[in-house]
């Protein structure tokens, strides 16, 4: 018995290689956001083991802040990230002796904040200040308003009418847009790692939340609450990729940069990372490709080794470009007190 080949519908046929074209779409989004994730993960483990045998900053100098420093996170940045750098920097009871945390405009003794703190106990000495945001998945608008609070907390304490600022990755979006919306609280300005034309990484990220497909949702642990934070950080690279919160963001830079007394701009350039383009990896530092690291007409410090973003701000080369830049004096060895 022969039989004849079926003819589907013209309407059937179509919708049949519009599913087949969303499955390879579906298919080469989760081989390049898996590949790129386990390579990011397995370099951070490495840089993670060496700084749980060694503190990473052992061997620079111990120093004296000019004034007060502010370190911003970015997004989802963990608890810890700036721990290390704020630990060195208050040894031997330096700089006030003590990380200072604030969240929305409230003190806190704590990183968890489970510990308000009156902010009339706090030292006239205290120098180093860490902002914890309400949530890590906050984007940059939601940033700004608790930015402008506690710049706004942190000089009513020190009679400081400029901070220095570490503002790293989505954080230095946050601390720009401050600036774009007449913020004049920042002195000097430091862009870590901070993605000016955005990340494919979190490019991918967004197309995984876009798109629904749960097993890589699960592998990279994302949530629906980043989908407005990865809108921000999707790419912008100036070429024929357009995010308008960073076309915006970066038309107004001049803006910007007129509220600060300098700015410089680091980054890592040591680890593959993905970019967008024919050829899909670069140098960068892992998140962030060298070439997205700065706003028009800026150039970047790009630092080279093992420069991985999640651990930019205990890096012993990030550490000299902040002593460099923020004129933090080296200090005896046997000197102690307040900063």
């Amino acid at each position: 018995m022969k039989i004849s080949a079926v003819t589907l519908p013209p309407v059937l046929s179509f919708k049949r290689r519009e599913l087949l074209g969303t499955v390879i779409d579906d298919a080469l989004l989760v081989s390049e956001f898996a590949g790129v994730g386990t390579v990011y993960r397995m370099i951070g483990a490495r840089v993670a083991a060496a700084e749980a045998k060694e503190n990473p900053l052992k061997d620079m100098p111990r120093v004296k802040l000019q004034r007060s420093f502010v370190m911003v996170p970015g997004w989802t940045t963990n608890l810890e990230r700036f721990e290390a750098l704020g630990r060195h920097l208050t040894r031997g009871g330096l700089n006030g002796g003590a990380i200072h945390f604030i969240k929305d405009g409230q003190f806190y003794f704590d990183r968890e904040c489970t510990r308000p703190r009156d902010a009339s106990s706090i030292s006239k000495e205290a120098r180093v200040f860490e902002v914890l945001f309400n949530d890590p998945h906050d984007p940059p608008p939601v940033m700004k308003a608790q930015l402008t609070r506690n710049f706004a907390a942190i000089t009513a304490i020190t009679g400081e009418s400029k901070l220095d600022v570490d503002a790293y990755s989505m954080g230095g979006l946050g601390t720009r847009l401050y600036l774009d919306e007449g913020g004049e609280k920042v002195g000097r300005l430091m862009l870590l790692g901070s993605p000016a034309r955005g990340s494919r990484f979190a490019d991918l990220s967004r197309q995984v939340l876009e798109r629904d497909i749960k097993w890589a949702i699960d592998l990279g642990g994302l949530k629906v609450a980043a989908l407005p934070a990865l809108t921000w950080l999707a790419v912008d690279d100036g070429l024929g990729i357009s995010n308008p919160h960073l076309t915006r963001l970066n038309a107004n830079w001049s803006r910007q940069k007129a509220n600060l007394e300098a700015v410089v701009v680091v980054g890592g350039g040591g680890v593959v990372t993905p970019k967008p383009g024919l050829i899909k990896v670069g140098a960068g530092d892992g998140m962030v490709p060298v070439a997205h690291l700065a706003p028009p007409g800026e150039t970047a410090v790009v630092l080279d080794g093992l420069t991985h973003h999640g651990y930019l701000n205990s890096n012993p080369k990030v550490f000299q470009e902040m002593q460099k830049f923020f004129s933090w004096r080296p200090v005896d060895s046997q000197e102690t007190g307040p900063g």
